[in-house]
């Protein structure tokens, strides 16, 4: 018997697949009016910390959001009980052999969907943490198709079998340690993503960013970097990004990119080394450098009002990502930065922002930890406001023509919203406001 925890989006998309199957299962949730759904289906169901004994049941298969610590995962794997995500659960039932799976603490979405705008033409599948689950009913699934799978650390952590025939690994820093309980934790769990690899799989690393030497894998290491030439795959030579992969030759201009940061270099290279491996043309690679474009939340311009940019990078929800928005904006910068604290340590962010922004406005959850980080490195270029309508405000009150705010908040979202999407787009509200005078949100 299966076990399905948790009946969001990924537990529901599962649980329509048992159904379709005729596999039999039963669930779990906290909200009773989700469980009514199946209640009258005649499926078993447990609620909140209600004991699930069913000795029937030999596979549980968990929502990324259910953490480790939980009271049923952690009595399950007290009883050997197999507890398993939605990523090892579809590789069991399909094994597909051709999987691009790519994680990162950032960039790992925009180098997904770069993947995939690269191989359009040979229609891949996407899925994974980017949105669209891996059990989604509409999609046809073949062995011999491509996947391409956008990973979180906890997809990964639950994984046993799981193996791509190409991984991405492109960062790793501090991040969901109130959910891993440390940084080993999360790394360890990252790093599932090349657990299984044989030879002739292929492991895409950024040498400027992993250490190689932590690395153990049977797959065939190709590496990155901005920095360094030798004994890289892609690398800076000029003003042009060069691959060298296999039979795959190429030198790109970096006058053709559309998002020339260093970051989005990096993710650009990785999305190449990646789409290689199944017959990337010439066409297709001009085809993606004349329409691709980045989503949402991500370093986005959003308007300028009296000569003030504004500027939505809501999807930054740990501090490196900000590190990476602070570096690609100007030094007359007022950066909003708080949220939900995820017990990251905020020191290299906080120093650098005392460096290269103009001020800083710590807001939400976590705005007594940042002005503590602040007062302990004598960093002084900060205001304290409470909501993110309250560091908006102070932000166009100190702001000057010729200025930039950055929304760049380094933390969750979920002390004031129930996303980065919420968030990026109530921002933008207030820049829509603010041009038609018409802010009332105090």
């Amino acid at each position: 018997m299966i076990l399905v925890m948790g009946l969001q989006k990924t537990g529901q998309s599962i649980t329509d697949y048992l159904t379709k199957k005729d596999r039999s299962y039963c669930v779990y949730d906290k909200k009773e009016e989700v469980l009514l759904r199946y209640e009258v289906l005649g499926i078993k169901t447990y609620k909140d910390d209600e004991p699930i004994t069913d000795r029937s049941i030999d596979l549980v298969v968990k929502s990324p959001g259910i953490p480790p610590y939980e009271p049923h995962i952690k009595y399950f794997k007290s009883k050997g009980i197999r507890v398993i995500s939605d990523v090892e659960f579809f590789y069991m039932e399909f094994k597909p052999k051709n999987i691009i799976a790519i994680t990162g603490t950032n960039g790992k979405t925009t180098t997904t969907e770069m993947v995939y705008e690269l191989l359009k033409k040979r229609e891949p599948v996407l899925a994974g943490n980017i949105g669209m689950t891996i059990f989604s009913n509409d999609m046809d699934r073949d062995r011999d198709d491509i996947y391409v799978f956008e990973l979180s650390s906890f997809q990964l952590e639950n994984t046993d079998t799981f193996r791509p025939r190409v991984a991405v690994l492109l960062n790793i820093e501090e991040d969901h340690l109130d959910w891993h309980g440390s940084f080993e934790n999360y790394k360890k769990a990252k790093y599932k993503i090349f657990k299984n690899q044989r030879p002739g799989d292929a492991l895409i690393i950024s040498a400027d960013h992993i250490n190689e030497s932590e690395i153990r894998t049977a797959a065939d290491i190709y590496k990155l970097s901005l920095d360094k030439k030798e004994g890289m795959n892609a690398y800076l030579d000029g003003d042009d990004v060069v691959f060298d992969i296999n039979d795959f030759k190429k030198r790109v201009p970096i006058s053709k990119l559309r998002y020339k940061e260093k970051h989005n270099i990096i993710n650009f290279m990785a999305a190449v080394l990646a789409a290689s491996f199944y017959e990337l043309t010439d066409e297709m690679l001009d085809d993606f450098l004349g329409t691709f474009r980045l989503d949402y939340h991500r370093v986005e311009f959003v308007d300028e009002v009296s000569g003030v940019t504004f500027i939505d990078d809501s999807k930054a929800t740990n501090p490196s990502a900000t590190v990476s928005a602070i570096m690609s904006t100007p030094e007359n910068t007022t950066l909003l930065l708080g949220g939900f604290d995820k017990k990251t340590d905020f020191t290299d962010l906080i120093k650098l922002g005392g460096e290269k922004v103009k001020s800083m406005i710590f807001f939400g959850d976590i705005n007594g930890k940042l002005k503590e980080t602040a007062d302990k490195l004598e960093v002084m270029n900060y205001f304290m406001a409470d909501r993110l309508i309250d560091a908006f405000t102070k932000a166009v009150e100190i702001s000057e023509p010729g200025d930039t705010v950055l929304l760049s908040p380094g933390a969750s979202s979920f002390d004031e919203f129930k996303g980065y999407e919420e968030r990026g787009d109530y921002f933008k509200e207030l820049v829509r406001e603010l041009k038609d005078g018409t802010i009332k949100r105090i």
